[in-house]
C-alpha cells in the first residue's frame, strides 16, 4: 500500500549523498566546460567598437522663421539630420566608399590554430580583376591560398558555395581563369618571404561590398535636440573600422561640396547669360538716350526745362523794352512829321545815342532860335539862318527815326518768334520728359539689375572658392579601449559554473525520466510494505543462478 503522507520537502542529506556519489560527473563536466571555455577565449577574435561624430550644419533658410522656427526651436531639427542620416547611409555612398578603400576585395590571413585574422590596410597577396568584372560580379568568388616556406602555392577557387578549380604548385604571380573571368594573385610588399603563409582573398562587387557596410554600420542621432550623427562600427580589426567611418565622412562630405558646386556653378552660368543679355539691352537704351538728345538738342531735362523757362521770362522782358521803344520811336517820328511841330522841343528820349543826340542838337537850336525870334525881325538873316539849321536837323533826325522805327519792327519781330520757339520747347518739355523718363527708368533697372548680378557672381564665385563641407568632424574614428563581449578570465568563471550546473541538471532529468528503483531508499519512500532483500543485477547471462558452489553475490542475496 503506497503511504499517503510523503513529504514535499527536499531531503538535502539525501541529495548530497547523491551527487558526493555521483563525484565523477562534476569533475568530467567541469574539466569539460572549463577547457572548452579555454579553447573558446583562445581562438575567439575579439570585437572592438569603433565611433565617430559628425556635426551636420543646418543649411540656412531665412523663410524658416514665425512658428516653424519656434517649433524647431524646441525640438530640435530632427527632421533635417534624419535626411542627412539617410544621405550619409545611402548604398550610392557606400559603394564609393567600398571603391576608394577596396572593401570588395577582403583578406584573411590565418594566424593559427581556428585563428584568422581581417588583413587591413596590408595584406600578403593582391586579387586584381578587370574594373567591368567588380562592378558586375554576381555573389563572391574565394582564393584560398595556401603556400609553402619555398614560395608554392596551392590556389583553390570557390563561388557559390562550391569548389569549382584548384592549381598546385603555382608561383606568385599568377593569373587564375575561371568562367568568371581572370584574377591575377601578384605578392605584396609585406608578404613573407621564406614563410608558409594560408590565406584567402574574397572578392565581391562594389554592390555587395555596399550592402555589406550598410548591414555592419550604424548611424543615429546623438540626442534628441542635437544635429550630431554619431557613427559606429563593430569589427575585428581596428583600422579597419576607422578607415571605413573616416571614408564615409569624406565621401558625404565630397557629396555635399559637389551638390553646392553644382548648384553654384549653374547659378554663375545662369548669371553669365543674364549679364551677356543686359549688358546688350543696356547698351541699347545707352543708344536710345543718346540719339534722344542728339535730335532733341538737349544734355539734360532738367537744365534745359529751367533753361527754357528763363529764355522765355528774359524774352518776355526784352519785347516789352522792344515795343516800348518801338513806340517812343513811332511818337517821335509822329511827333518830326506834324507840321505845327517845325519849331518844337522834340518832348521824347530815345534809345538810341546817335538819335538822342541829335535830338539834343535839334532841341538846344529850337531853343536859340526862339530867344532869336522873341527880338528879331521875321526877315532877319540870322533868324533865317536859324531856321534852315533847324530844318536840316529835323529832317535828318526824321530819317534817323524812320530807320531806328525799322530795325525796332525787326527786333521786335525776331522777338517774338524767339519767344514762340521758346514756348514750343517748353509746351514739348512734358513728352519729352515722359519719353525720356521712360528711357532713364529702364537705363536705371538694367543698371541695378547688371550690379545687382555681378555681386552675385562675386559672391558665387567665392562660394565656389571657398566650398565648406556639410559634415563637420566633431570626432574622427576612434576606438574604445576595451574590446566587445566577457573577458577572458569572465569566460573561464563562465566556463567552470556551467561545469558545476550541468551534472545536477543531467541527474535531474535522467531521474525524471527513469522508471525504475535504484536503491532500497526510494522503495521504502513510496509504499509501507516492508522491504524482504535486495537483488543486484547479474550481467553474466546464466539461466539459473543459485547453484551448489556458486558464491557470486547474486547467489548471496537470493539465499
Amino acid at each position: 500500500m503506497a503511504k499517503s503522507n510523503n513529504s514535499d520537502f527536499i531531503d538535502i542529506t539525501a541529495l548530497l549523498k547523491q551527487y558526493l556519489s555521483k563525484w565523477y560527473l562534476f569533475v568530467i563536466s567541469v574539466v569539460l566546460c572549463t577547457g572548452f571555455a579555454l579553447f573558446y577565449s583562445k581562438i575567439r577574435q575579439p570585437l572592438y567598437a569603433v565611433q565617430a561624430n559628425v556635426l551636420i550644419s543646418p543649411e540656412k533658410n531665412p523663410q524658416a522663421s514665425g512658428v516653424s522656427g519656434a517649433i524647431s526651436a524646441v525640438f530640435g531639427s530632427q527632421g533635417d539630420v534624419d535626411d542627412e542620416i539617410f544621405i550619409i547611409s545611402s548604398h550610392s555612398l557606400y559603394k564609393n566608399v567600398a571603391k576608394e578603400l577596396g572593401t570588395n576585395i577582403m583578406h584573411y590571413v590565418k594566424t593559427g590554430f581556428m585563428q584568422t585574422e581581417l588583413a587591413f590596410p596590408d595584406y600578403p597577396v593582391a586579387a586584381q580583376a578587370p574594373q567591368a568584372m567588380l562592378d558586375t560580379l554576381q555573389g563572391a568568388i574565394a582564393f584560398r591560398l595556401d603556400i609553402n616556406k619555398e614560395g608554392k602555392a596551392k590556389v583553390t577557387v570557390n563561388h557559390g558555395g562550391e569548389v569549382f578549380s584548384e592549381f598546385e604548385d603555382v608561383t606568385l604571380p599568377y593569373t587564375v581563369d575561371t568562367p568568371i573571368g581572370k584574377f591575377t594573385l601578384s605578392p605584396t610588399e609585406t608578404y613573407p618571404k621564406g614563410k608558409s603563409l594560408t590565406t584567402t582573398i574574397s572578392v565581391t562587387s562594389y554592390d555587395v561590398a555596399a550592402e555589406i557596410l550598410s548591414a555592419s554600420v550604424v548611424n543615429e542621432i546623438a540626442s534628441k535636440r542635437s544635429n550630431v550623427i554619431t557613427m559606429a562600427i563593430n569589427t575585428p580589426n581596428p583600422e579597419y573600422g576607422k578607415a571605413v567611418l573616416n571614408e564615409i565622412i569624406k565621401q558625404y562630405n565630397i557629396r555635399g561640396v559637389s551638390e553646392k558646386n553644382n548648384q553654384n556653378e549653374m547659378t554663375a552660368k545662369f548669371i553669365d547669360q543674364r549679364l551677356a543679355i543686359l549688358s546688350d539691352d543696356l547698351s541699347n537704351t545707352e543708344a536710345q538716350i543718346q540719339k534722344f538728345k542728339q535730335e532733341k538738342g538737349i544734355v539734360d531735362l532738367e537744365i534745359e526745362a529751367k533753361y527754357q523757362t528763363q529764355k522765355k521770362s528774359r524774352l518776355e522782358e526784352e519785347l516789352l523794352n522792344a515795343q516800348t521803344q518801338e513806340e517812343i520811336v513811332r511818337m517821335t517820328l509822329a511827333f518830326l512829321k506834324e507840321p505845327r511841330n517845325a519849331y518844337s522841343l522834340i518832348p521824347t528820349t530815345v534809345d538810341n545815342e546817335g538819335i538822342q543826340r541829335n535830338i539834343d542838337i535839334y532841341n538846344e537850336a529850337i531853343l536859340q532860335r526862339t530867344d532869336l525870334a522873341a527880338s528879331a525881325h521875321p526877315d532877319n538873316v540870322a533868324l533865317k539862318q536859324a531856321s534852315e539849321r533847324i530844318d536840316m536837323l529835323r529832317d535828318n533826325i526824321t530819317a534817323s527815326v524812320m530807320r531806328a522805327l525799322s530795325a525796332s519792327e525787326v527786333s521786335t519781330r525776331d522777338i517774338m518768334r524767339e519767344m514762340a520757339e521758346s514756348k514750343s520747347n517748353i509746351n514739348d518739355l512734358p513728352s519729352q520728359e515722359k519719353e525720356f523718363g521712360n528711357m532713364l527708368r529702364q537705363q536705371t533697372v538694367q543698371q541695378e539689375l547688371f550690379i545687382f548680378l555681378l555681386q552675385r557672381r562675386e559672391e558665387t564665385a567665392m562660394m565656389l572658392a571657398n566650398s565648406f563641407p556639410k559634415g563637420i568632424i566633431v570626432d574622427e574614428a576612434y576606438t574604445l579601449s576595451d574590446p566587445l563581449g566577457m573577458k577572458k578570465k569572465m569566460i573561464i568563471i563562465l566556463g567552470f559554473l556551467i561545469g558545476l550546473c550541468l551534472p545536477p541538471v543531467y541527474l535531474y532529468l535522467r531521474r525524471l525520466f527513469h522508471n525504475r528503483f535504484e536503491s532500497r531508499q526510494e522503495v521504502e519512500k513510496l509504499v509501507d510494505a516492508p522491504v524482504l532483500g535486495e537483488m543486484c543485477v547479474d550481467h553474466r547471462r546464466i539461466i539459473l543462478v543459485v547453484t551448489c558452489n556458486s558464491n557470486t553475490s547474486a547467489a548471496e542475496l537470493f539465499r
